[in-house]
């Protein structure tokens, strides 16, 4: 799918306010104890974010595997960003993988994050 110019800079606009907002949910969540919820939304705010930059860059991913596979390709191997940011991201998505999915490791996993 091609984007006009403006199409990409709403879609891109839209994903970074929904980042902020799904993030301050993290914080509410967090605040509470709802270790599996507050994965979940952390993950979320990391990939609207980082779709946002995709986008904004003319990159489409149609997974969220593929998302952080492109993500590792155009903004860890290449700079701006380090290894460590990259194997944060990619241990976040299995935080929340874990924690939507394994009921007992994804409790067990999504408090360790929070400790």
């Amino acid at each position: 799918m091609i984007l006009s110019d403006e199409e990409r800079k709403a879609i891109v606009e839209y994903r970074i306010e929904k980042a902020f907002t799904v993030l301050n949910d993290a914080e509410k969540i967090t605040a509470i104890k709802l270790w599996s919820s507050a994965a979940n939304r952390l993950y979320y705010s990391l990939y609207y974010a980082a779709t946002a930059l995709l986008i904004s860059d003319g990159h489409v991913s149609h997974t969220h595997s593929g998302m952080i596979t492109l993500f590792g390709q155009n903004y860890v191997s290449k700079g701006p960003l380090s290894k460590e940011d990259g194997k944060l991201m990619k241990r976040i998505f299995d935080l929340r993988q874990e924690a939507d999915y394994d009921d007992f490791r994804g409790l067990l996993h999504a408090c360790s994050l929070f400790a």
